[in-house]
């Protein structure tokens, strides 16, 4: 028999009937016929999905995912490329294969659902904006689409005597304005940047501990999140460097870190029925002592209205929990985790006297009473001094503010991280010394 009687009509180049054999083409077939008896290449198992989950493009910051009803993670596909819905014809809606997608295409249109809805079932993952062509009522993603940042307004703060803080605060504010983000930039204790904290969404410390103590006395009482950069000698209250701060600058607009609240100490200061009340707020400690060299001076100390004891002493420190690596661990203090909810009093160079340090309630009060022929001087994070005479009162407790840290590191890690400051410090000194 000629290959045109037994010969498949197909148009395909490739087809299994024309090669076949007259015997086989006689065998009853081992399945239903088809239409034809082309031997079509097997089907990706995306083309097949498809037929059964509708799939959407999806932006060109992820990689293209199907759109299962079980979930993202199905039906994965390359990166900017996935099946669209075309607009509806006269039959029903249809779906189109994958095409590219450019990655030099600019911003597209807001889906009319608006920008920053959120897609049912689908929390984690960006769909494309809304495109005049095929693309008919794309839903569009969740989140920050990147065409407004999450933050608005960031304060940068700098060391006042610090050449390289001020400069590395310019360049660093420069990159946030091309990011579309207000910055101002000022020197920590300039009084002119009080009212810009009180509409910032960010303060950004550049310099050593000492800036961020000052940053955190101007963030009462609004409580704005506090980004420490260190550039200074130990740290503690930094979380970042500034190369780690340049390498994070994304996740610092995007909001992606870690918040930890401290604790801050309160002083009322009672000199005189005459004189008003003076309060101050710290993040580190607040501190009584001497104001003569060589003149001790004599507290009466009372928690909760109980004589604790009269101290002979060079000071008393009443110190936060992250206070506690500062001046009340030199003066023999414990290290409390930084989050804790208790206050230190540790006596400084006490003579004939209860020498070691209490860890307070939370809710106690502390009363200190000085008597003194020469004064004494009440110091709040060793940068606010206020002279007192003998025979004042202060007050101190917890404050009702707070202070807010952004930390990209673990709390874990604290503990590591103190170990190696502290080790640090004591081979730097130790090379000073040589």
């Amino acid at each position: 028999m000629p290959a045109a009687a037994w010969g498949c009509l197909c148009p395909r180049r490739r087809c299994r009937a024309r090669s076949t054999p007259p015997e086989a083409a006689r065998r009853p077939p081992r399945h239903p016929p088809r239409r034809h008896q082309c031997a079509r290449p097997p089907r990706p198992a995306a083309h097949r999905l498809l037929r059964r989950r509708p799939l959407f493009h999806l932006a060109a910051e992820g990689v293209a995912l199907g759109c299962s009803p079980h979930g993202p993670g199905h039906a994965g596909r390359g990166p900017a490329e996935a099946p669209v819905r075309s607009r509806a014809g006269r039959s029903a809606a249809r779906w189109r294969y994958p095409r590219r997608r450019s990655a030099r295409t600019g911003t597209r249109r807001l889906c009319r659902l608006g920008a920053g809805r959120r897609l049912a079932g689908w929390p984690y993952y960006r769909v494309a904006n809304h495109r005049r062509r095929w693309q008919h009522r794309v839903p569009c993603g969740a989140g920050n689409t990147g065409s407004q940042p999450l933050l608005k307004r960031v304060v940068v703060f700098h060391h006042p005597h610090s050449e390289g803080a001020a400069i590395f605060a310019g360049q660093f504010a420069q990159e946030l304005e091309r990011r579309s983000v207000k910055v101002f930039v000022a020197d920590a204790w300039e009084q002119a940047a009080t009212a810009h904290v009180e509409l910032a969404d960010l303060v950004v410390c550049i310099g050593g501990d000492g800036t961020v103590l000052r940053a955190a006395r101007v963030m009462v009482p609004h409580a704005v999140p506090i980004l420490g950069v260190n550039m200074g000698r130990l740290g503690f209250l930094t979380d970042l460097s500034p190369r780690d701060l340049f390498n994070r600058i994304e996740r610092v607009i995007a909001g992606d870190w870690r918040m930890e609240e401290r604790l801050m100490v309160r002083s009322d200061v009672f000199d005189g029925p005459d004189r008003p009340e003076q309060v101050f707020h710290g993040l580190n400690d607040v501190v009584i002592s001497r104001q003569a060299p060589g003149r001790p001076i004599y507290v009466d100390v009372r928690i909760d209205n109980a004589l604790l004891a009269v101290y002979r002493c060079d000071g008393v420190i009443i110190a936060t929990p992250t206070g506690s690596t500062g001046y009340s661990l030199s003066a023999g203090g414990p290290i409390l985790a930084p989050t804790e909810h208790h206050l230190l009093v540790t006596p400084v160079a006490a003579h004939l006297a209860l020498a070691r340090s209490l860890v307070l309630q939370p809710e106690s009060v502390v009363d200190l009473r000085v008597t003194s022929d020469h004064g004494a001087i009440l110091s709040v994070d060793g940068q606010e001094d206020l002279p007192v005479s003998s025979g004042v009162r202060v007050a101190v407790r917890q404050s009702e503010h707070i202070t807010r840290f952004v930390r990209f590191t673990e709390p874990a890690s604290f503990y590591a991280e103190l170990a190696e400051r502290l080790e640090m410090q004591l081979s730097s000194t130790m090379a000073h010394r040589a």
